[in-house]
């Protein structure tokens, strides 16, 4: 069993963006476009002067420090820019999947030439080019292939499952159920987010009219995408009247995806820079791996460094090849 760790740099050449990019495409997208959440891009755009470093403004508009440009601002206000930003990248992921021509479809390549039932896909991606990919090749399934179950029993089950830790951007949460009476709602969303969207489903390869359960008896109501944006510090949980909801959701993923470093006799690291900041990832990957797996990274520039993390901590494979990007690897 083999289990391929990807991050934004395995994306790229599907025409999706860095963290180093994100915002400044996230702006473009503001500018171009007449949505009522347009004007609150703008304003963080004014406000910090650029948003070159997306991580840091997120961070600062999440915890509003002391000092800080976003602490002039009130804590409601706060959230809306940061609401604005979690329904725009969805939008601008739209947007991108349709204007980009590929030379060569690695993730088809990957999914044919690599990938075998029972592998495990871990990525930190929001698009949704790998699992589309994985789909065309026979591999993948929405019924069960994210790591929960749609409760959609004509599609069969996935043979590879996609973990996607940091969301997704046809994953949303449906507010209140989609009981537009909620006053007597228990919790603001139900226990896992729904997979949601015409436009996704025929992405994927499904037909239109396809609904998760879900969403079966919903004609309109208010949903939240389920991202958990590019923060210095990451809460894997959504913050709402009734407490911290879908922990136990993202747990449950995060737990699928050590479980599957455990067991793997390989781990195939692509375009993930696994960054300082993204300590319960580092965690998970340095100290849930198999000890006695073969890792091979392919993530460019940060390969070498990532290889010799694994080193210090007693593998005793970990290497890269060539100049250790995605095509290396193929």
């Amino acid at each position: 069993m083999v289990t391929y760790i990807l991050g934004a740099g395995a994306s790229r050449h599907a025409g999706y963006p860095l963290t180093c990019e994100l915002g400044g495409l996230l702006r473009d997208w503001a500018v171009r476009t007449e949505s009522s959440w347009s004007g609150f891009i703008q304003e963080a755009f004014e406000l910090y002067g650029g948003l070159e470093n997306l991580e840091e403004v997120l961070t600062d508009l999440h915890e509003r420090p002391k000092g800080s440009r976003a602490a002039k601002l009130s804590k409601m206000h706060c959230g809306n820019m940061i609401g604005a930003f979690n329904v725009a990248i969805p939008e601008l992921f739209h947007d991108l999947r349709h204007n980009t021509s590929l030379a060569r479809d690695l993730y088809y390549a990957l999914a044919q030439e690599r990938i075998k039932p029972e592998d495990t896909v871990v990525t930190f991606n929001y698009d949704l080019a790998c699992e589309r990919a994985l789909h065309r090749a026979g591999l993948w399934e929405v019924s069960d292939g994210y790591g929960f179950d749609l409760g959609v029993e004509w599609i069969p089950s996935s043979k590879v499952r996609v973990l996607k830790l940091h969301g997704s951007t046809n994953w949303l949460g449906i507010l209140f159920g989609g009981n537009m009476g909620f006053s007597q709602a228990s919790s603001v969303y139900d226990h896992r987010p729904a997979v949601f969207g015409k436009r996704e489903f025929a992405f994927l390869g499904y037909a239109e009219d396809m609904r998760d359960p879900l969403t079966a008896h919903i004609t309109r109501t208010g949903v939240n995408p389920a991202l958990i944006l590019p923060t210095l510090h990451k809460n894997f949980f959504h913050q709402t009247t009734f407490g911290h909801e879908w922990e136990p959701f993202w747990d449950e993923i995060w737990r699928q995806a050590g479980e599957s470093l455990r067991i793997s006799k390989k781990v195939v690291i692509i375009g993930y820079s696994m960054p300082i900041a993204d300590e319960r990832a580092r965690n998970l990957i340095l100290k849930c791996t198999n000890p006695k797996a073969e890792v091979l990274v392919f993530s460019g520039s940060a390969s070498g460094s990532i290889c010799q993390a694994f080193q210090r901590c007693g593998f005793k494979t970990a290497v890269s090849a060539g100049t250790g990007y995605f095509e290396d690897f193929l």
